[in-house]
C-alpha cells in the first residue's frame, strides 16, 4: 500500500495525465475573424528552452493593417499541470478589446512540448523566461502580462519574484501557496490516510522525484516564499467549490504578496471550471489598466 501511494503521489507531481493534441503547425499565419470584426493572425512556432526541449507556442496578435500602434502589450497564459496551450484561445477575444496579444504555450513535459517531467514551477519557470526572451526580441511588444492557472499561477510567483522589471503585472488562478498542503489535504479528506503514513511516503517521493527531475526538492514548491518579492499589480481568482487546491491557498498567497496593488476575485466553480464571464472580464480590465497605462 505504501508504494501504491508514492507512485501516486510521484505522478501526481511529476508525471500526470499529458493533454496532447493534433499538430496545429498547419495553421501557422491563419488569419481568424473575431465576432467584432477584428483579425487576428495566428503565429504557430516552437522556442527552445534552457534544456534544448522544444516548447509548443501559438501567438494571437492583431492584423498588421488593424494594430493601433507598432508595439502592442501581450499576456502569456500559462495553463496547469495537465493543460496545454489551447486553453488560451478562450481569452483572445477579451484581450484583444482590451488591445492586448495573447501567447500560448505548452510547458516542458505537457501537450506536444518536449519533455518528460512535469515540476509544478520549479523547472517551469525556466520555459517561461525562454518565452519572454523571445517576446523581448520581437521588438514589437510593449509590456507583458502573465495569466497563469494552477501550476501556471505558481510559476508566474517564481519566475516574477526575480523579475519584477520585466513583467508589468500577474492574474493568478488558483494557485498553491505550497505543494505540501495540497498532499496534506487530499492524504486526508480524500483517501482518509493518516498524516504519519504520509509524511513516511513523501520521504520516498521526494528522493524519487529529486532522481527523475535532476534534483527538484519538494520542500522548493512553495510559491508561498516568493509571493512577499513579487512587486507588479496582482488579480487572485479562486472558485469557491474548488476541492483540489483549497481557496485558502490564494487568501495565503493574497496576504503575503509584497505588491502595493493587490486585488482577489472569488467566484463560482471548482479547480477546473471555466471560469464566468464576469470574472474573466474583471481579470481582462485588470490587465487592460496595467498593461496600457
Amino acid at each position: 500500500m505504501e508504494q501504491m501511494g508514492q507512485n501516486l503521489l510521484m505522478n501526481m507531481v511529476i508525471r500526470p495525465p499529458r493533454s496532447a493534441y493534433p499538430d496545429d503547425s498547419h495553421e501557422n499565419d491563419r488569419v481568424l475573424t473575431l465576432k467584432n470584426g477584428m483579425k487576428v493572425v495566428k503565429k504557430v512556432f516552437t522556442i527552445t528552452n534552457p534544456s534544448g526541449q522544444k516548447l509548443s507556442c501559438s501567438m494571437y496578435e492583431r492584423a498588421a493593417e488593424q494594430r493601433p500602434a507598432a508595439q502592442m502589450p501581450c499576456v502569456i497564459y500559462l495553463h496547469g499541470n495537465s493543460g496545454n496551450k489551447n486553453e488560451g484561445t478562450a481569452y483572445v477575444e477579451l484581450l484583444q478589446e482590451a488591445c492586448t496579444n495573447l501567447l500560448a504555450f505548452d510547458f516542458s513535459g505537457c501537450g506536444n512540448s518536449e519533455g518528460e517531467w512535469v515540476t509544478l514551477g520549479w523547472k517551469e519557470k525556466d520555459d517561461l523566461a525562454s518565452v519572454i526572451s523571445y517576446l523581448k526580441e520581437l521588438g514589437t511588444v510593449s509590456k507583458i502580462g502573465l495569466w497563469g492557472r494552477s501550476m501556471g499561477a505558481a510559476t508566474s510567483i517564481m519566475y516574477t519574484a526575480e523579475n519584477n522589471d520585466k513583467i508589468s503585472c500577474l492574474i493568478l488562478d488558483s494557485g498553491f501557496s505550497s505543494f505540501q498542503s495540497i498532499v496534506n489535504h487530499l492524504a486526508q479528506e480524500q483517501f482518509g490516510l493518516p498524516i504519519q503514513l504520509v509524511d513516511m511516503m513523501m520521504v520516498g517521493v521526494g528522493i524519487q522525484v529529486a532522481q527523475k527531475t535532476g534534483g527538484m526538492k519538494l520542500e522548493d514548491l512553495k510559491p508561498i516564499k516568493h509571493v512577499p518579492n513579487c512587486k507588479v499589480p496582482a488579480l487572485f481568482i479562486h472558485g469557491i467549490d474548488d476541492d483540489f487546491v483549497k481557496m485558502s491557498h490564494s487568501e495565503e498567497n493574497y496576504e503575503a504578496y509584497g505588491g502595493e496593488i493587490k486585488e482577489v476575485q472569488y467566484c463560482d466553480g471548482e479547480h477546473n471550471s471555466e471560469r464566468p464571464q464576469e470574472t474573466l472580464q474583471y481579470a481582462v480590465n485588470f490587465a487592460k489598466k496595467h498593461l496600457l497605462s
